[in-house]
């Protein structure tokens, strides 16, 4: 990856990660895991995952157990690659 494609990337993912307001992350980690999956599952997938990128661990888990496996998969598709990308990147 060239530089000026990881700027890009970089850019991007944290325009990704921005989506995620951190008022609106509070308002679902005040909700109940179901209520919260079955609002997630609705809303546009790359703002779902970055909400449950900045909720903890445990809560993130029962939220995907709340939700529909395929669109579970799809969040934890888009989170890993996210991921996977900045660790690659990192170890570069």
């Amino acid at each position: 990856m060239h530089r000026d494609d990881y700027k890009n990337w970089l850019d991007k993912r944290n325009e990704f990660l921005a989506t995620a307001d951190a008022g609106l992350v509070e308002i679902f980690k005040k909700m109940k895991p179901d209520a919260a999956a079955s609002q997630l599952e609705i809303i546009e997938k790359n703002i779902a995952a970055a909400i449950i990128m900045k909720l903890s661990p445990r809560l993130s888990s029962q939220i995907f157990n709340e939700m529909d496996a395929k669109v579970a998969a799809k969040l934890a598709t888009i989170i890993a690659s996210t991921t996977d990308r900045a660790l690659e990147e990192t170890q570069s």
